[in-house]
Protein backbone atom coordinates (compact mmCIF):
# COMPACT_ATOMS: atom_id res chain seq x y z
CA UNK A 1 0.00 0.00 0.00
CA UNK A 2 2.74 2.56 0.83
CA UNK A 3 4.46 1.67 -2.47
CA UNK A 4 1.25 2.26 -4.41
CA UNK A 5 0.74 5.57 -2.61
CA UNK A 6 4.30 6.62 -3.42
CA UNK A 7 3.88 5.97 -7.15
CA UNK A 8 0.52 7.71 -7.18
CA UNK A 9 2.00 10.81 -5.57
CA UNK A 10 4.95 10.69 -7.96
CA UNK A 11 2.63 10.46 -10.97
CA UNK A 12 0.52 13.34 -9.68
CA UNK A 13 3.59 15.48 -9.09
CA UNK A 14 4.91 14.69 -12.56
CA UNK A 15 1.60 15.62 -14.18
CA UNK A 16 1.62 18.95 -12.35
CA UNK A 17 5.15 19.67 -13.53
CA UNK A 18 4.28 18.77 -17.12
CA UNK A 19 1.11 20.84 -16.92
CA UNK A 20 3.02 23.89 -15.68
CA UNK A 21 5.59 23.45 -18.45
CA UNK A 22 2.85 23.22 -21.08
CA UNK A 23 1.13 26.31 -19.69
CA UNK A 24 4.36 28.21 -20.21
CA UNK A 25 5.17 26.81 -23.65
CA UNK A 26 1.61 26.71 -25.03
CA UNK A 27 -0.43 29.29 -23.06
CA UNK A 28 -4.19 29.00 -22.76
CA UNK A 29 -6.01 31.04 -25.43
CA UNK A 30 -9.31 30.88 -27.30
CA UNK A 31 -7.40 30.91 -30.61
CA UNK A 32 -4.09 29.08 -31.12
CA UNK A 33 -2.04 28.66 -34.29
CA UNK A 34 0.48 25.83 -34.16
CA UNK A 35 4.09 26.76 -34.80
CA UNK A 36 7.45 25.03 -34.29
CA UNK A 37 7.43 25.89 -30.57
CA UNK A 38 4.07 24.16 -30.06
CA UNK A 39 4.65 20.98 -32.07
CA UNK A 40 6.51 17.89 -30.90
CA UNK A 41 7.63 15.06 -33.17
CA UNK A 42 9.13 11.60 -32.62
CA UNK A 43 9.37 8.38 -34.68
CA UNK A 44 6.51 5.93 -34.37
CA UNK A 45 6.96 2.19 -33.81
CA UNK A 46 6.73 1.73 -37.56
CA UNK A 47 9.38 4.41 -37.96
CA UNK A 48 11.75 2.63 -35.58
CA UNK A 49 11.20 -0.65 -37.42
CA UNK A 50 11.94 1.22 -40.62
CA UNK A 51 15.26 2.37 -39.16
CA UNK A 52 16.15 -1.19 -38.14
CA UNK A 53 15.46 -2.40 -41.67
CA UNK A 54 17.70 0.34 -43.06
CA UNK A 55 20.50 -0.62 -40.69
CA UNK A 56 20.18 -4.29 -41.70
CA UNK A 57 20.24 -3.35 -45.39
CA UNK A 58 23.25 -1.10 -44.88
CA UNK A 59 25.21 -3.82 -43.05
CA UNK A 60 24.26 -6.38 -45.68
CA UNK A 61 25.24 -4.04 -48.50
CA UNK A 62 28.67 -3.43 -47.00
CA UNK A 63 29.32 -7.12 -46.22
CA UNK A 64 28.38 -8.27 -49.70
CA UNK A 65 29.60 -5.10 -51.43
CA UNK A 66 26.24 -4.80 -53.14
CA UNK A 67 25.80 -1.32 -54.59
CA UNK A 68 22.13 -1.90 -55.36
CA UNK A 69 21.36 -2.68 -51.72
CA UNK A 70 23.36 0.34 -50.57
CA UNK A 71 21.53 2.53 -53.06
CA UNK A 72 18.19 1.25 -51.75
CA UNK A 73 19.35 1.98 -48.19
CA UNK A 74 20.25 5.59 -49.05
CA UNK A 75 16.93 6.02 -50.86
CA UNK A 76 14.99 4.78 -47.83
CA UNK A 77 17.09 7.00 -45.58
CA UNK A 78 16.25 10.03 -47.72
CA UNK A 79 12.57 9.10 -47.60
CA UNK A 80 12.81 8.77 -43.82
CA UNK A 81 14.35 12.24 -43.44
CA UNK A 82 11.92 13.92 -45.83
CA UNK A 83 8.94 12.43 -43.99
CA UNK A 84 10.03 14.36 -40.88
CA UNK A 85 9.43 17.64 -42.69
CA UNK A 86 6.12 16.59 -44.23
CA UNK A 87 4.73 15.26 -40.96
CA UNK A 88 5.72 18.46 -39.17
CA UNK A 89 4.21 20.65 -41.92
CA UNK A 90 0.95 18.76 -41.65
CA UNK A 91 0.37 20.46 -38.29
CA UNK A 92 2.32 23.68 -38.62
CA UNK A 93 0.03 26.59 -39.42
CA UNK A 94 -3.24 24.96 -38.39
CA UNK A 95 -5.39 27.35 -36.35
CA UNK A 96 -7.62 26.08 -33.53
CA UNK A 97 -10.45 28.23 -32.20
CA UNK A 98 -12.96 27.54 -29.46
CA UNK A 99 -16.60 27.60 -30.54
CA UNK A 100 -19.77 27.62 -28.49
CA UNK A 101 -20.48 24.97 -25.90
CA UNK A 102 -23.74 23.28 -24.96
CA UNK A 103 -24.71 22.86 -21.32
CA UNK A 104 -25.54 19.37 -20.18
CA UNK A 105 -26.76 17.33 -17.23
CA UNK A 106 -24.75 15.06 -14.97
CA UNK A 107 -24.42 11.62 -16.54
CA UNK A 108 -24.90 12.98 -20.05
CA UNK A 109 -22.50 14.35 -22.68
CA UNK A 110 -21.42 17.96 -22.99
CA UNK A 111 -20.88 19.28 -26.53
CA UNK A 112 -17.84 21.38 -27.40
CA UNK A 113 -17.29 22.90 -30.85
CA UNK A 114 -13.71 23.32 -32.09
CA UNK A 115 -12.99 25.08 -35.39
CA UNK A 116 -9.87 24.16 -37.39
CA UNK A 117 -8.85 26.57 -40.14
CA UNK A 118 -5.97 27.09 -42.56
CA UNK A 119 -4.53 30.01 -44.48
CA UNK A 120 -3.04 30.04 -47.95
CA UNK A 121 -2.93 27.11 -50.34
CA UNK A 122 -1.41 24.52 -48.02
CA UNK A 123 -3.67 21.56 -47.32
CA UNK A 124 -3.79 19.37 -44.23
CA UNK A 125 -4.81 15.74 -43.99
CA UNK A 126 -5.53 13.19 -41.27
CA UNK A 127 -5.38 15.48 -38.22
CA UNK A 128 -6.70 13.57 -35.23
CA UNK A 129 -8.42 15.28 -32.32
CA UNK A 130 -8.68 13.40 -29.05
CA UNK A 131 -10.22 14.79 -25.88
CA UNK A 132 -10.23 12.56 -22.84
CA UNK A 133 -13.32 10.36 -22.81
CA UNK A 134 -14.64 11.30 -26.26
CA UNK A 135 -14.49 9.51 -29.59
CA UNK A 136 -11.43 10.74 -31.56
CA UNK A 137 -12.13 12.58 -34.80
CA UNK A 138 -9.98 12.80 -37.92
CA UNK A 139 -10.14 16.09 -39.79
CA UNK A 140 -9.04 17.00 -43.33
CA UNK A 141 -8.59 20.55 -44.59
CA UNK A 142 -8.32 20.00 -48.32
CA UNK A 143 -11.16 21.69 -50.16
CA UNK A 144 -12.53 23.63 -47.18
CA UNK A 145 -10.52 26.31 -45.43
CA UNK A 146 -12.12 25.49 -42.08
CA UNK A 147 -13.94 22.68 -40.36
CA UNK A 148 -15.89 22.64 -37.09
CA UNK A 149 -15.69 19.49 -35.00
CA UNK A 150 -18.37 18.71 -32.41
CA UNK A 151 -16.81 16.82 -29.52
CA UNK A 152 -18.99 15.02 -26.98
CA UNK A 153 -17.43 14.59 -23.54
CA UNK A 154 -19.03 12.69 -20.63
CA UNK A 155 -19.68 14.77 -17.52
CA UNK A 156 -19.96 13.33 -14.03
CA UNK A 157 -20.17 16.33 -11.70
CA UNK A 158 -22.31 19.44 -11.70
CA UNK A 159 -20.83 22.91 -11.90
CA UNK A 160 -18.40 24.40 -14.39
CA UNK A 161 -16.70 21.68 -16.39
CA UNK A 162 -13.28 22.42 -17.91
CA UNK A 163 -11.98 19.52 -20.00
CA UNK A 164 -8.48 20.98 -20.25
CA UNK A 165 -6.09 20.36 -23.14
CA UNK A 166 -7.08 18.63 -26.33
CA UNK A 167 -4.59 16.23 -27.89
CA UNK A 168 -3.81 16.93 -31.56
CA UNK A 169 -1.87 14.37 -33.59
CA UNK A 170 -0.94 13.51 -37.16
CA UNK A 171 1.08 10.68 -38.72
CA UNK A 172 0.60 11.78 -42.28
CA UNK A 173 1.93 10.96 -44.85
CA UNK A 174 3.79 7.68 -44.18
CA UNK A 175 3.17 6.97 -40.51
CA UNK A 176 6.92 6.93 -39.76
CA UNK A 177 6.68 9.95 -37.46
CA UNK A 178 4.11 11.26 -35.03
CA UNK A 179 3.70 15.03 -34.67
CA UNK A 180 1.48 16.18 -31.83
CA UNK A 181 0.56 19.06 -29.59
CA UNK A 182 -1.55 19.80 -26.52
CA UNK A 183 -3.93 22.72 -27.10
CA UNK A 184 -5.94 24.41 -24.36
CA UNK A 185 -8.59 26.77 -25.72
CA UNK A 186 -9.99 27.57 -22.28
CA UNK A 187 -13.27 25.86 -23.16
CA UNK A 188 -15.79 25.23 -20.41
CA UNK A 189 -19.47 24.49 -20.02
CA UNK A 190 -22.09 24.40 -17.31
CA UNK A 191 -23.28 21.03 -16.00
CA UNK A 192 -26.71 20.90 -14.40
CA UNK A 193 -27.70 18.37 -11.73
CA UNK A 194 -29.05 15.06 -13.00
CA UNK A 195 -32.87 15.28 -13.09
CA UNK A 196 -34.41 12.60 -10.90
CA UNK A 197 -38.12 11.93 -11.11
CA UNK A 198 -39.83 12.20 -7.73
CA UNK A 199 -43.06 13.16 -6.02
CA UNK A 200 -43.56 16.84 -5.40
CA UNK A 201 -42.39 17.99 -1.91
CA UNK A 202 -45.29 17.59 0.52
CA UNK A 203 -44.90 21.01 2.12
CA UNK A 204 -45.93 22.68 -1.15
CA UNK A 205 -49.60 22.95 -2.13
CA UNK A 206 -50.27 21.89 -5.68
CA UNK A 207 -53.86 22.26 -6.90
CA UNK A 208 -55.60 19.63 -8.91
CA UNK A 209 -56.63 22.12 -11.62
CA UNK A 210 -53.41 21.88 -13.65
CA UNK A 211 -51.77 24.87 -12.13
CA UNK A 212 -54.93 26.83 -11.23
CA UNK A 213 -56.31 27.82 -7.82
CA UNK A 214 -59.83 29.16 -7.15
CA UNK A 215 -60.25 32.88 -6.45
CA UNK A 216 -63.42 34.13 -4.77
CA UNK A 217 -65.41 36.95 -6.34
CA UNK A 218 -64.45 35.82 -9.78
CA UNK A 219 -66.68 35.61 -12.82
CA UNK A 220 -65.85 32.27 -14.46
CA UNK A 221 -68.01 29.54 -12.88
CA UNK A 222 -71.19 29.62 -10.77
CA UNK A 223 -70.39 28.95 -7.10
CA UNK A 224 -73.69 29.29 -5.25
CA UNK A 225 -76.11 31.78 -3.67
CA UNK A 226 -75.82 34.09 -0.72
CA UNK A 227 -78.04 36.63 0.95
CA UNK A 228 -78.32 39.89 -0.90
CA UNK A 229 -76.10 42.73 0.29
CA UNK A 230 -76.69 46.35 -0.44
CA UNK A 231 -74.61 47.30 -3.46
CA UNK A 232 -74.60 43.90 -5.16
CA UNK A 233 -74.96 44.20 -8.96
CA UNK A 234 -78.56 43.79 -10.08
CA UNK A 235 -77.52 41.36 -12.84
CA UNK A 236 -76.28 38.90 -10.17
CA UNK A 237 -79.57 38.80 -8.25
CA UNK A 238 -81.50 35.55 -8.57
CA UNK A 239 -84.84 36.98 -9.70
CA UNK A 240 -86.38 33.53 -10.15
CA UNK A 241 -85.81 32.73 -6.48
CA UNK A 242 -87.26 36.15 -5.56
CA UNK A 243 -90.38 35.42 -7.61
CA UNK A 244 -90.83 32.16 -5.69
CA UNK A 245 -90.87 34.12 -2.48
CA UNK A 246 -87.39 33.21 -1.28
CA UNK A 247 -86.24 36.79 -0.92
CA UNK A 248 -83.36 38.56 -2.54
CA UNK A 249 -80.35 36.32 -3.14
CA UNK A 250 -77.15 37.07 -5.01
CA UNK A 251 -75.37 34.63 -7.33
CA UNK A 252 -71.70 34.15 -6.54
CA UNK A 253 -69.04 33.10 -9.02
CA UNK A 254 -65.52 31.82 -8.73
CA UNK A 255 -62.53 32.55 -10.95
CA UNK A 256 -59.16 30.88 -11.39
CA UNK A 257 -55.69 32.33 -11.18
CA UNK A 258 -52.30 30.83 -11.84
CA UNK A 259 -50.80 29.21 -8.78
CA UNK A 260 -47.36 30.35 -7.72
CA UNK A 261 -45.27 27.32 -6.75
CA UNK A 262 -42.06 27.52 -4.78
CA UNK A 263 -39.34 24.91 -5.15
CA UNK A 264 -37.55 24.90 -1.83
CA UNK A 265 -34.33 23.00 -1.16
CA UNK A 266 -35.18 22.79 2.55
CA UNK A 267 -38.12 20.51 1.71
CA UNK A 268 -35.78 17.84 0.30
CA UNK A 269 -32.61 18.60 2.23
CA UNK A 270 -32.94 15.47 4.38
CA UNK A 271 -32.11 13.44 1.24
CA UNK A 272 -28.75 15.18 0.86
CA UNK A 273 -27.75 18.24 -1.10
CA UNK A 274 -27.00 16.51 -4.42
CA UNK A 275 -30.12 14.35 -4.29
CA UNK A 276 -32.22 17.38 -3.40
CA UNK A 277 -30.79 19.44 -6.24
CA UNK A 278 -31.47 16.59 -8.67
CA UNK A 279 -35.12 16.44 -7.62
CA UNK A 280 -35.54 20.20 -7.85
CA UNK A 281 -33.95 20.06 -11.29
CA UNK A 282 -36.59 17.57 -12.40
CA UNK A 283 -39.40 19.86 -11.27
CA UNK A 284 -37.82 22.92 -12.89
CA UNK A 285 -37.93 21.06 -16.21
CA UNK A 286 -41.44 19.75 -15.55
CA UNK A 287 -42.97 23.11 -14.65
CA UNK A 288 -41.16 24.84 -17.51
CA UNK A 289 -42.61 22.29 -19.92
CA UNK A 290 -46.11 23.10 -18.66
CA UNK A 291 -45.39 26.86 -18.66
CA UNK A 292 -46.19 26.87 -14.94
CA UNK A 293 -45.34 29.89 -12.81
CA UNK A 294 -42.78 28.87 -10.15
CA UNK A 295 -39.99 30.25 -8.00
CA UNK A 296 -36.85 28.72 -6.52
CA UNK A 297 -35.55 28.93 -2.97
CA UNK A 298 -32.11 27.76 -1.93
CA UNK A 299 -30.26 28.48 1.29
CA UNK A 300 -29.73 32.24 1.25
CA UNK A 301 -30.87 32.58 -2.36
CA UNK A 302 -34.27 33.20 -3.89
CA UNK A 303 -35.39 33.47 -7.49
CA UNK A 304 -38.69 35.23 -7.97
CA UNK A 305 -41.49 33.26 -9.64
CA UNK A 306 -41.58 33.40 -13.40
CA UNK A 307 -42.11 31.46 -16.60
CA UNK A 308 -40.35 31.04 -19.91
CA UNK A 309 -37.05 29.75 -21.25
CA UNK A 310 -34.91 32.47 -19.66
CA UNK A 311 -36.40 31.72 -16.23
CA UNK A 312 -35.77 28.00 -16.67
CA UNK A 313 -32.12 28.55 -17.64
CA UNK A 314 -31.60 30.89 -14.69
CA UNK A 315 -32.97 28.29 -12.27
CA UNK A 316 -30.87 25.50 -13.82
CA UNK A 317 -27.72 27.61 -13.62
CA UNK A 318 -28.44 28.40 -9.99
CA UNK A 319 -28.85 24.71 -9.20
CA UNK A 320 -25.64 23.86 -11.07
CA UNK A 321 -23.55 26.43 -9.20
CA UNK A 322 -25.11 26.04 -5.77
CA UNK A 323 -22.39 25.74 -3.14
CA UNK A 324 -19.61 25.96 -5.77
CA UNK A 325 -19.26 29.70 -6.26
CA UNK A 326 -16.39 29.88 -3.81
CA UNK A 327 -14.45 27.38 -5.95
Amino acid sequence: MPKFKFWSQLKLKRSKVVGAWLDQRIPIADRITLSHQKIFIIPTRQGLNFVLVMIALFIGGINYQNSLVLGMTFLLGSLFMVSILHTFRNLSGVCFQAGHTEASFVGDFAAFHITLSREGERIYEAIQLDWGGCVPQIIDLIEDTEHTARMLLPVKNRGIYKPGRIYVETRFPLGLFKAWSWVDLGASCLVYPQPKKSTFPSNNNMSSDLGKIPVKEGNDDFDGLRKYKLGDPLRQIDWKAYARGKGLQTKTFVGYADETIWLDLDSVLELGVEEGLSRLCYWVLKFSEKNQNFGLKLAGLEIEPGVGHAHKIKCLETLALYGLQAD
